[in-house]
C-alpha cells in the first residue's frame, strides 16, 4: 500500500516539469494544506454521552486537468474527541470552480477516501465530504481556502461501526 502510495504522489509531483505557470490552457500543478473542524452525531447512537466533535489536516497534491476542474491525492490526521478515534486517511479528492484557473472562484467539491488500518492507535474506516468553497486570492500563485462541508465517517471499532456525520468548517492555504 505505502508503495503504491509513494508511487502516485511521484507521478502526481513529476507533472509540474510539463506544467507552465502562466499559460491557463495547460496542467497546471497545486499543493495545499488545509485544517477542518467538525460537528455531528453519531448515527448508529453508540455513544456513551456527548456528540461527536473532531479536527483534521489534510494535505493535498493536485493537477488542473481543465480550466476549472481540480483532482488531487492527500492524507491527513484526524481525531474525533467524544470517541477518541484516531485516523490517517487517505483521500481522493475532485473540485469543480466556477471561474478559470489563477482567479479568484468559488467552487463545489466531493471528497471520498478510506482510513489506513496502521496499529491499535489508529482505526481503520471510510470518509465522505460534499461542500462548496472559495478560493481568497493573495497573490497569482497563492490562495486561502474556505470551505463549508457536509461530512460521513465510519470507523471500525469492534464490535461495531460507529457511523458519525454531520458538518464542517475548513480553512487552509493552496499553493
Amino acid at each position: 500500500m505505502r508503495i503504491i502510495l509513494f508511487t502516485i504522489l511521484l507521478c502526481l509531483s513529476s507533472f509540474e516539469l510539463f506544467c507552465q505557470k502562466n499559460d491557463k490552457h495547460t496542467l497546471s500543478f497545486v499543493s495545499s494544506l488545509d485544517a477542518e473542524i467538525v460537528v455531528g452525531r453519531n448515527e448508529n447512537l453508540t455513544l456513551e454521552s456527548g456528540e461527536p466533535f473532531g479536527f483534521g489536516v489534510n494535505g493535498y497534491l493536485g493537477l488542473h486537468f481543465t480550466r476549472h476542474l481540480l483532482l488531487s491525492l492527500g492524507s491527513g490526521i484526524v481525531k474525533n474527541y467524544n470517541n477518541k478515534f484516531w485516523a490517517i486517511p487517505i483521500i481522493c479528492d475532485l473540485k469543480w470552480f466556477a471561474n478559470p484557473i489563477g482567479d479568484e472562484s468559488p467552487y463545489l467539491f466531493i471528497n471520498v477516501g478510506s482510513y489506513m488500518n496502521i496499529n491499535n492507535n489508529f482505526n481503520s474506516g471510510n470518509t465522505a465530504k460534499i461542500g462548496f468553497g472559495f478560493l481568497i486570492d493573495l497573490n497569482k500563485d497563492k490562495y486561502y481556502t474556505l470551505e463549508l462541508f457536509r461530512y460521513s465517517r465510519t470507523f471500525n471499532d469492534d464490535p461495531i461501526n460507529n457511523l458519525i456525520g454531520g458538518f464542517g468548517l475548513s480553512f487552509g492555504i493552496r499553493l
